[in-house]
This record gives structure tokens, C-alpha cells and sequence, in this order.
């Protein structure tokens, strides 16, 4: 006896025990150097005395998000994996005892192209995405590098001088910003203000790193694969209850994108997608 296409579908369900999952379609992003810039500003407290100073830097790196529908309004967008790195070498100077424009006693700090660097620990939850903005909330996010710090005046042998290694406690960030779609493209604007602290109490000294600025990149939207109706990249059991949906109650849909449910791609959803889906599994 045939089965009709609901019930295919309900028993291959039964049979493995699929139930929801989540989905969304993972993008790989590119930060834009040409528009992407930040701030460094570290303060540093030592027992000389206390300083902050800041330069600036364009940045590269890569970022990963993910998005429930890859057509706009998206949905729900979490920035999942982040690097961004400085793409300039940066220099800041401290003065812990001013004389007129003279100092007495003071450092330099340096860092190569790549010296300092923003990592995501942990990502924030999944934020909704409303009229192409977002902030997302609750990132751990750690400062990671390497700098060369050199003592002048009176500071010399008070101040540990040398390379020294950047690696904050992570600290939670909110990260505010813009996702937008023109043809295959994805634009990714984020509003960074990062935050970390060293404190090293065999020296007595306490750094407090900021790196504030405007992040912009771009990712290509991912190949639409009919079938994956929680856009996770294949098809498989977890695109079955979907399917139903489609199939069943299209305007309750909730999944990532309802066209894919034309697995057969002959511009209907109808019993024959059940076949290819089927297929389609099988085939994975």
C-alpha cells in the first residue's frame, strides 16, 4: 500500500525519533581593512605612578555568524567564532611624572602588525534582528597579544622592561550592529567595545586594555540546498518535521526557509518532494 506523502513522511519520523531542532545558515565573514578601524587605549597604574594614552589601527580578521533565513528580515543572527586583529603596528606613550613638557619618568609601549587581537570566548545568545540591526548580548571576549614595553627616565629598573604576552581574563561585551543582503552578499557592521585587564601583582603594576571602533565585513550567502529546511548545510532527519510543516500548515512554517521544501525543484511543494527528500537523506 502507498502511502500518502503526510504519512511517509510522520513514519520516517517515528521510525528514528526526530523531533525540533535548531537551524540556521553559518556564514563565513572577511573584515573590510579599508573600513574597518579602533581605538587602543591601554591605562596603565604602576608604582611609578599612572598614565593612558591610545593610537589607532585598521584591522583584519574573520568572523562567523549565523542566520535563521537568509533572506531578510533574518530572523535570529549570533555572531558564533570573532578574531579581529590590529593591521598596524600601534605606539603609546606614558608619562608618570611630568615635568612642564619634560618627563621624568615614564614608558613606551609598541606592538607589531598583529600585536593586539580580539577573540571571541564565548558567544552571546542568538539576538533577533530588527529593521537590519541587532545587538547581541553576554559575549566573553579576551584581548590576546603581544607588546614591548621600554622604561625612560626614573622608571628604568622600577618598571619591568621587555615583550610581554596580552592575555586578559575574558570579560563579557555586548556587540551592537547591522546585517544587511544585496544580491549574494552579506554586510556585517559591528560596533566594537572591547575590554580587558591585567593585573600582575608581583610587579605591582595594572594594565586596562580597550580596543573601541567600527567593524565592517562581508560573507557570500551560503548555496541554497533544497531540502535543508533548517539551513544546517545537508539534509537529513533533522529537516523531516519541516518537511511536514511545508507540506501540512505552510503558514506556520518555522523553519529557516520554505521554498526548500520544492525538493524536487519543479516549482511546487507536493508529495513528490517526499520522494526526493527521501532521496536525499538516503543519498547523505
Amino acid at each position: 500500500m502507498r502511502l500518502p506523502a503526510n504519512c511517509l513522511v510522520v513514519s520516517i519520523l517515528a521510525m528514528f525519533g526526530v523531533g525540533a531542532t535548531a537551524f540556521g545558515d553559518a556564514i563565513d565573514f572577511t573584515v573590510d581593512q579599508a573600513q574597518s578601524n579602533v581605538m587602543v587605549t591601554i591605562t596603565l597604574d604602576t608604582p611609578v605612578g599612572a598614565d593612558t594614552d591610545s593610537d589607532t589601527s585598521s584591522v583584519t580578521g574573520m568572523i562567523t555568524g549565523v542566520v535563521d533565513s537568509p533572506t531578510a528580515p533574518f530572523g535570529n543572527f549570533q555572531i558564533t567564532d570573532m578574531i579581529v586583529s590590529t593591521a598596524e603596528s600601534t605606539a603609546l606613550s606614558f608619562c608618570f611624572v611630568p615635568i612642564g613638557p619634560a618627563c621624568l619618568a615614564g614608558v613606551n609601549v609598541t606592538s607589531n602588525v598583529g600585536g593586539m587581537n580580539v577573540v571571541m570566548v564565548t558567544p552571546g545568545l542568538p539576538a533577533p534582528v530588527v529593521a537590519g540591526a541587532f545587538t547581541q548580548v553576554g559575549n566573553d571576549l579576551q584581548l590576546l597579544g603581544d607588546i614591548n614595553v621600554t622604561a625612560t627616565g626614573l622608571a628604568v629598573g622600577q618598571i619591568p622592561e621587555g615583550p610581554f604576552v596580552i592575555d586578559s581574563d575574558p570579560l563579557q561585551n555586548d556587540l551592537p550592529g547591522t546585517l544587511t543582503r544585496i544580491g549574494d552578499t552579506f554586510t556585517l557592521t559591528i560596533d566594537l567595545d572591547a575590554t580587558g585587564m591585567i593585573d600582575d601583582p608581583d610587579t605591582g603594576v595594572m594594565i586596562d586594555f580597550t580596543m573601541t571602533g567600527t567593524i565592517v565585513a562581508t560573507g557570500q550567502a551560503p548555496v541554497v540546498l533544497p531540502g535543508d529546511l533548517d539551513c544546517s548545510g545537508v539534509v537529513d532527519l533533522d529537516d523531516a518535521p519541516l518537511l511536514v510543516e511545508a507540506l501540512l500548515a505552510p503558514g506556520s512554517f518555522s523553519g529557516c526557509d520554505i521554498n526548500r521544501a520544492d525538493v524536487d525543484e519543479n516549482g511546487a511543494t507536493n508529495s513528490l518532494d517526499v520522494a526526493a527528500f527521501v532521496a536525499a537523506v538516503l543519498g547523505n
